[in-house]
């Protein structure tokens, strides 16, 4: 099972997922498509907590990438990474990449 959690964390501040929207970014061919029934999972377990998202599926080459470039340049800066490792990497790189602080 592999999905990871980004946040852009304040060292003094405590983090309330109530407060922000999340962006997720979900690749469901990650992990012999195990990925998709992982999502289902937690989605169900955010809607019970009312925590506020936006899915964004990355299914082909480099769209993490290009999903995390996007919502970097929109200001975005609460993301969820579910995929394997080369969708984690994708989503990493296409942070750097937006080029924000």
């Amino acid at each position: 099972m592999a999905f990871f959690f980004f946040a852009k964390f304040m060292a003094d501040s405590i983090l309330n997922v109530h407060d922000y929207t999340w962006q997720v970014i979900v690749n469901p061919n990650a992990c012999d498509c195990k990925c998709l029934n992982y999502w289902n999972d937690i989605a169900s377990k955010l809607d019970v907590n009312s925590v506020k998202y936006e899915l964004h599926q990355a299914q082909g080459s480099k769209k993490g990438i290009e999903i995390a470039q996007q919502l970097c340049a929109q200001g975005c800066r609460h993301l969820m990474v579910i995929g394997g490792d080369g969708t984690i990497n994708e989503v990493v790189n296409g942070i750097m990449l937006s080029g924000i602080d």
